[in-house]
């Protein structure tokens, strides 16, 4: 395909349906508006300076928004400094692919995320965003524990069956991303559940592995009735120095972040290759807060288009202020 037809931006993309209203609403929540009322006071306590008070008198913003607790910020920020509302960077993803010649009817969305129904979301959004017509669902889904990529060559073979060819090229766009709970006190790796009295774990299946390291006994086998459990642990492993403390869960996300980015690449190689393929990468780590606004902290996101990369991790304009 020629380059001047993969620059050429098709008619109704999402930039252009997008409500407005909506698109604001997630803003609000990194650049709040002033408060309505006088008598309102927003400033945060003296001894948290940088996190930003919700704006629960302005109606536009969301209240997913205005339930983020201080201390809740205060957490997200010291472990993910860099963090998206997830729906937000889902659009703004798409919108980075359209010059470079993506759009929802020529290419198909490749999604690993985790079983846990916290991930959901981020999900529907790709969903949302991905979508030719009402209700069409066009991920091809990935997903294991932890967000890990084990579909392996037959699985990521079969997208490549499933993939539009327009003008003689196949596109692909891989969503992959680990996750992990942050729940309105802080605390990492713990999240609130719609109908659960107690809190729970997320994510669980990284925290089951984190409790066989400090008991000190860690079984390797491969448990045919826990298949994707025990690749897991070999995987997540093999970047754990030997002899070193037992990883926070905060710790063990980025591990698996970086097994998961690996796992995708080696794969890319092995299954989608020729100058008739064309492919995006878009990695990171969704943050639960417990059926709260979730966030995206970004990773590697790049483009490959005839076989030249294009750098899309640039998220700066979403970098907190101090």
């Amino acid at each position: 395909m020629k380059a001047s037809q993969k620059q050429s931006t098709p008619p109704g993309t999402l930039k252009e349906k997008r409500s407005s209203r909506t698109l604001n609403s997630i803003r609000h929540m990194i650049h709040p508006k002033k408060p309505k009322t006088d008598n309102l006071n927003t400033d945060p306590p003296d001894n948290i300076p940088d996190v930003p008070a919700p704006n629960s008198a302005d109606p536009e913003t969301p209240a997913s928004a205005c339930a983020c607790h201080p201390q809740h910020l205060i957490s997200l920020r010291t472990h993910f400094p860099m963090h998206i509302p997830e729906s937000l960077f889902v659009q703004e993803s798409y919108d980075k692919l359209v010059p470079l010649g993506f759009h929802k009817s020529n290419a198909i969305p490749c999604v690993s995320l985790c079983r846990d129904e916290l991930t959901k979301p981020l999900l529907n959004a790709i969903d949302d965003a991905w979508e030719n017509e009402p209700d069409d669902t066009p991920t091809f889904a990935m997903h294991s524990l932890a967000g890990m990529v084990f579909l392996g060559k037959t699985g990521l073979t079969a997208a490549t069956h499933h993939a539009p060819i327009v003008d003689g090229v196949s596109r692909y766009v891989f969503y992959v991303f680990p996750h992990i709970g942050i729940n309105t006190d802080g605390n990492v790796g713990k999240v609130k559940r719609h109908g659960i009295e107690k809190e729970s774990t997320a994510c669980g299946a990284l925290i089951a592995f984190q409790q066989e390291l400090e008991s000190g006994y860690l079984s390797l086998e491969l448990d045919t009735d826990d298949i994707e459990q025990s690749v897991l642990k070999q995987r997540m492993l093999k970047k754990i120095k030997f002899g070193s403390p037992v990883p926070s869960i905060a710790e063990l996300t980025q591990v698996a972040y970086q097994v998961c980015l690996e796992d995708l690449k080696r794969l890319i190689t092995s299954v989608i290759h020729g100058e008739r393929a064309d492919y995006a990468v878009f990695t990171g780590v969704q943050i639960n807060s417990g059926g709260r606004l979730n966030f995206i902290w970004p990773g590697e996101c790049y483009a490959v288009i005839d076989g030249k990369r294009h750098e899309l991790s640039d998220w700066s304009e979403h970098t907190p202020a101090n």
